[in-house]
């Protein structure tokens, strides 16, 4: 049974169908190595077309109706070496004013600076020249960055331009290294003094420092010599006080005979008369 099977299908095997199979399996498999290319192709042109979008337009993603264009020179330099940045832009409506905003790494070199106007048209151009800042001067790569900024306050920034500085002077920190003989050997002998400069005008009165603390207490003056004021005006009388109690009533008297009082009236006169008389004898005496 298998036999004949076997010889079945030797008589139905054609060599030239298994060479047709072949080829087909072979175009089949370079067909998929030609889809797998084409599609890295069209990933790597998808990508690069984004680039050049995001290149092009301005980095806050928004379309105006007007396009920068600028140029730094020189494109590198010294630290000391001037930079000249040559803006311009072409806008539909020419008189309309236009600000510019130029940062040198962290730090602003212009700020909202108006184009150039001629005849009262503005130009929607800057020349702009300046130093690379101190601090931010050292050898190596900084980054310029523009931005324009229309009259209804919307701000276009442009791609950054990488500024590269070749060659530097050394800061002021460099020399605090180096001996005394060497910097002699760079600064040179020292000059002579010059003239005393005029003077300059007297400043505003500063503000007044706080309250000291209370001194101590001065000795006492000597007293003063006053004159005495007038003597003050004598006041009205005042009203009669007011009336007391009576009293309680004394004790019925004991009558006395009638000799008894003309004797002590007597007396009395006698007494008086004799003191009298010693007192005149004792003035009229002239003896001491």
């Amino acid at each position: 049974m298998d036999e004949e099977k076997n010889r079945k299908l030797e008589d139905i095997y054609d060599p030239e169908c298994e060479k047709s199979c072949d080829l087909l399996i072979s175009m089949r498999d370079r067909l998929s190595r030609a889809h797998l290319v084409i599609k890295i192709m069209a990933f790597i042109m998808f990508w690069t077309m984004i680039f050049v979008v995001i290149s092009v337009q301005p980095v806050s993603g928004v379309t105006y109706p007007f396009t920068v264009k600028y140029d730094v020179l020189p494109p590198n330099g010294a630290s000391d070496e001037e930079i000249l940045i040559l803006i311009r832009v072409s806008h539909p409506n020419t008189n309309e004013p236009l600000w510019a905003y130029v940062t040198w790494d962290s730090r602003i070199i212009v700020q909202r600076q108006e184009d150039i106007v001629i005849n009262t048209v503005h130009q929607n151009r800057w020349d702009i020249n300046f130093l690379p800042p101190d601090g931010l001067c050292a050898k190596g790569k900084h980054t310029i960055r523009i931005r324009i900024e229309d009259s209804s306050g919307n701000i276009v920034s442009w791609p950054v331009w990488e500024y590269t500085i070749t060659n530097t002077v050394p800061q002021v920190e460099w020399f605090d290294d180096l001996s005394e003989e060497a910097i002699a050997k760079i600064t040179g002998p020292r000059g002579p003094q010059g003239e005393t400069g005029p003077q300059g005008e007297t400043g505003e009165i500063g503000l007044g420092g706080p309250e000291g603390p209370q001194g101590d207490l001065g000795p006492q003056g000597p007293i003063g010599i006053g004159e005495q004021g007038p003597t003050g005006s004598i006041g009205l009388p005042g009203g009669p006080g007011p009336r007391g109690e009576t009293g309680p009533q004394g004790e019925v008297g004991k009558s006395e005979p009638v000799w008894v009082v003309y004797t002590s009236l007597i007396l009395a006169i006698v007494s008086s008369m004799t003191v009298l008389w010693g007192h005149y004898k004792t003035k009229g005496d002239p003896t001491p």
